[in-house]
């Protein structure tokens, strides 16, 4: 345990030294898309879900993990895409989200640190509002990872199903 703490407290100096950020990195539809690792609590692999009447066209369903009932959001559909295969995948547990949030991904990739790559050459993000910035991986990074990453405004894309899509009287 001592070994693995040190391995830990050695990366995270590493990153500070290098001005990098860690984040989960994940793929959706051959594009891939980051969280601030502080933002994501856990990542498993998709379970079954129970549909939601009424709900956005995102929200797959819920499930329970812990005691705690989550919403299922589809990634890909909340960015505007196209809905990803609901029984495949890996689903992010968003840390303090109200409600209690996991994204569906395609593959959630790895741990990186990443640095900003704010190239003006750039194309502009579909979800523009949702997307900080593009990173790559830290020169540190033990990656072939070459394509960019959207770093992803967790709160932001939580806000969009925060609120009851309830119709009103109900």
């Amino acid at each position: 345990m001592d070994e693995r703490a040190a391995r830990l407290s050695a990366r995270h100096s590493q990153s500070a030294d290098n001005k990098g950020s860690d984040v989960i990195v994940c793929e959706i539809q051959n594009d891939l898309y980051g969280f601030d690792v502080r933002a994501v609590t856990a990542v498993m692999p998709m379970v079954e879900t129970t549909a939601v009447p009424q709900a956005h066209d995102a929200v797959i369903g819920l499930f329970g993990r812990d005691g705690r009932v989550f919403s299922a959001v589809d990634l890909s559909a909340a960015l505007g895409f196209a809905r990803g295969d609901e029984r495949s995948g890996h689903l992010l547990l968003m840390r303090h989200a109200h409600p209690r949030t996991a994204f569906r991904v395609d593959r959630a990739l790895a741990l990186m640190n990443v640095i900003t790559d704010d190239d003006p050459s750039a194309p502009p993000p579909v979800a523009q509002n949702l997307v900080l910035s593009y990173a790559r991986p830290n020169q540190t990074e033990r990656s072939n990872e070459q394509r960019r990453i959207a770093l992803l405004d967790a709160d932001r894309l939580i806000g969009l199903f925060a609120t009851s899509s309830r119709p009103s009287g109900v």
